[in-house]
């Protein structure tokens, strides 16, 4: 018996702040799944800084606790937290790594030149600035 599975992927993107609850469902020839759902809450992009933009070869991700920066609600105990980071192209992840520092490089010089996004994820909070690649 042979089986054809269509797979499709959609990318979200939030441009206002706010808490969204998200769901996702597979549909195929059988029927449909159920349905998966989660919360995301997303908040001003002050909570990191992001430099140089443009830039050609490295990128600083500097993550701002409250004493610095008036967004963030609650204050950040840095070292003790893991902050997810991801630079995504219009479609895809381009790359990902987790770190419990408050600033992190990375190097963006095998990327090619165009408009990148830079998500952090802290404690089930997104965060995200975009910058350009020259």
């Amino acid at each position: 018996m042979l089986y054809l599975i269509y797979i499709v992927i959609h990318s979200i993107t939030f441009h206002a702040e706010g808490t969204y609850s998200v769901s996702c469902q597979i549909i195929s020839p059988c029927g449909f799944g159920s349905a998966a759902n989660t919360i995301v809450t997303v908040s001003r992009s002050g909570y990191f800084t992001l430099f140089p933009n443009p830039a050609t070869d490295i990128v600083t991700i500097d993550i701002a606790g409250k004493e610095n920066n008036d967004y963030v609600d609650e204050p950040i105990s840095f070292g003790s937290q893991l902050y997810k980071i991801e630079i995504w192209n219009e479609f895809v992840m381009i790359k990902q790594f987790t770190t419990d520092q408050r600033a992190s490089q990375v190097s963006v010089s095998d990327l090619p030149a165009g408009e990148y996004v830079v998500k952090v994820n802290s404690g089930g909070k997104f965060y995200i600035q975009t910058f350009i690649k020259k």
